[in-house]
């Protein structure tokens, strides 16, 4: 049987000045987004060689877990609270487990 859980990373860019705030409100929406349904790990990560990128890294039990989690209340304050501090948007990847 296929799995039907997967991956999914977004990588952005944060303008200068603005790291430190920043990481405030991921810090905010990870410890959120852990408790959504569907949600079986969720991160934020800093670039080592750009601290103004950021990849979220998570893993959904499906797609439709996913999809929810994009327009739910937490993904929403944070693009809110966040917008002007975002000097490229999102590129957004899917993948599924070779393991599975």
């Amino acid at each position: 049987m296929m799995s039907t859980e997967v991956w999914v990373t977004a990588r952005f860019v944060t303008k200068a000045g603005m790291v430190d705030e920043m990481k405030k409100h991921l810090r905010e929406l990870v410890l959120a987004v852990r408790l959504e349904k569907g949600c079986l790990f969720d991160d934020c990560v800093q670039d080592s060689d750009d601290p103004h990128a950021f990849t979220f890294i998570e893993h959904w039990e499906t797609m439709a877990d996913f999809d929810a989690h994009v327009v739910g209340a937490p993904s929403k304050k944070w693009a809110a609270a966040t917008g002007h501090m975002v000097a490229e948007p999102c590129v957004i990847r899917h993948f599924k487990s070779m393991w599975s």
